[in-house]
């Protein structure tokens, strides 16, 4: 299973991290929601529904996930492996690697994500059956009435050579810089942001949950200050 190794650099470093971001790389910009309960039920059963909004062209993708689930029958793996839109990673950070899996779906109507925040039935009607089902199997009795859209949040995300990846999440007047690597081994990933942030004079960052939580945190804390 391939790894993908986080992690988050404050955003007041945010000039020295864009320095590292060639000028012919192309940035891609997107609004990201998240469908939450207010009291964070989804996080702390180690499931995600995200959905990231490309406003421009008026179109959306729709990930459903879950960690720390593995089903001790192959057959059952392999069956989730055959969907389209599947993947299973090691999420890793700076304290932890589990295993995540998730199912997005591409290609979506913006008109029908916001459709899906205006009643109860819309959350669960928006993502598809498998999509239900894989994040079902974490967590059973999952509040599909009790989900609120949080965002939006600004994201702006550059990838660069070798498989890093830069992105960069604003949240009112608030900001988080998340610098990722993919590989195959957990350690030497995290070994290469090191040396990368290093050389600023930059250390990694851990947040339980990463820029996910850091972010509904605060998505949660406005909504209720209104």
């Amino acid at each position: 299973m391939d790894v993908e190794v986080k992690v988050l650099v404050a955003g007041e470093h945010w000039a020295k991290i864009k320095s590292r971001i060639p000028a012919d790389v192309d940035e891609k910009k997107r609004e990201v929601w998240f469908f939450e309960t207010s009291d964070l039920a989804l996080k702390q059963h180690e499931v995600v529904l995200r959905v990231r909004v490309n406003r421009k062209k008026g179109m959306a993708d729709a990930t459903a996930k879950q960690r720390r689930w593995v089903s001790p029958f192959v057959s059952v793996r392999e069956a989730w492996e055959q969907l389209p839109g599947f993947k299973s990673e090691i999420d890793a950070s700076l304290t932890e690697g589990v295993p995540a899996w998730s199912i997005t779906a591409e290609d979506l109507e913006e008109d029908s994500f916001r459709a899906a925040t205006e009643n109860e039935e819309g959350p669960r009607e928006f993502f598809t059956k498998p999509q239900r089902l894989l994040v079902e199997s974490a967590w059973p009795l999952m509040p599909w009435d009790k989900l609120k859209a949080r965002g939006p949040i600004a994201s702006v995300q550059w990838k660069l050579a070798d498989g890093f990846a830069i992105e960069r999440w604003t949240v009112g007047e608030e900001s988080v810089v998340e610098l990722s690597k993919r590989g195959t081994s957990q350690d030497a990933a995290l070994d290469e942001i090191r040396r990368l942030l290093s050389a600023d004079g930059l250390e990694a960052q851990s947040l339980e949950g990463g820029k996910t939580a850091w972010a509904l945190t605060r998505l949660v804390r406005s909504s209720m200050d209104e």
